[in-house]
């Protein structure tokens, strides 16, 4: 007998709803989003360090954002934003549900999922030459799916965000 497993498979849209893709932000969930960080730790170098993001798993990417600065008048100095590239979404999903709402050097992190938007040339029909793109070029799943407005406005994004970390991390596994 034959064991039955669904898979959802989105639908392609009609060629009239294909420019609505592009205000879509599409979950990706081997990646961290961070807020927060003080200007000492915003560094490549210090945060891939086990004491900080590394002893959540293996890191593949981190690329920190120090060109725009947010809360620059705080009295702990300003922060800054990372993305967190991790080789697992369990792993992702442990640094967030660790990291989320802690605070390091006198500022508060944030920590999420990152997001990703659809290719161009895969919403025009052709074929992306670039290697290394980091768009998507397949329909993704509509649970993963956010609409670009909704990312600032509904609160509730990080709370969703931790049921599905608390999924995909697994961590009620006695072996983790």
């Amino acid at each position: 007998m034959k064991s039955e497993t669904k898979h959802h498979i989105p639908q392609k849209p009609s060629p009239d709803k294909k420019d609505d893709l592009s205000e879509f932000r599409i979950i990706t969930k081997n990646l961290v989003y961070v807020i927060g960080l003080s200007s000492s730790l915003a560094n490549k170098e210090k945060l891939i360090k086990y004491e900080y993001f590394g002893q959540y798993g293996t890191i593949v990417k981190i690329v920190v954002n120090k060109n725009k600065a947010y809360n620059k008048n705080s009295p702990h100095g300003p922060s800054y934003s990372a993305y967190v590239t991790y080789s697992k979404p369990n792993e992702a999903s442990i640094a967030i549900l660790s990291l989320d709402e802690t605070s390091i050097d006198d500022h508060l992190i944030r920590a999420s999922f990152g997001t990703t938007k659809y290719c161009s040339y895969f919403l025009n029909g052709c074929e992306c030459n670039n290697k290394d793109c980091v768009f998507l070029h397949y329909y993704a799943d509509e649970n993963e799916i956010i609409k670009r407005g909704e990312l600032n406005v509904n609160k509730a994004i990080f709370a969703n965000q931790h049921v599905i970390a608390i999924k995909i991390a697994d961590i009620f596994n006695p072996e983790v």
